[in-house]
């Protein structure tokens, strides 16, 4: 998704990913970490999966792929089921970008529209 492209996310939906990003980039490289999403969390990841696409920039492609996949997996977890991750320490850093551009997306475009 190219960053001049506009897009609508749901800003509630934001606001939970804000919240899951927050802990996922503080996991420890090396431990895991197992969680149940709800449905309001799914949409969360999804809406993630769009910021992280507008939102970290083509200077990082790296970490960009590296967030981008991990979201993959996460969004292929059934609703209810457990999700586990164990980062190694490049990955948490890909998390805290993810949770960065969620961050600079709720302050800067409050509309929910992303451009």
């Amino acid at each position: 998704m190219a960053k001049n492209e506009e897009i609508q996310v749901n800003l509630e939906a934001v606001e939970l990913a804000k919240e899951i990003f927050e802990q996922l980039s503080q996991v420890r490289p090396e431990h895991s970490l197992s969680f149940v999403l709800n449905e309001e969390g799914t949409a969360a990841i999804n809406e993630s999966i769009k910021i992280a696409e507008w939102g970290i920039g083509g200077n990082k492609p790296k970490l960009k792929a590296t967030a981008l996949e991990i979201l993959a997996e996460i969004s292929e977890v059934e609703t209810g089921d457990p999700v586990n991750v164990n980062f190694t320490e490049y990955e948490v850093k890909s998390m805290n970008e993810v949770y960065e551009v969620i961050v600079k997306a709720l302050e800067v475009h409050e509309d929910g529209v992303l451009s």
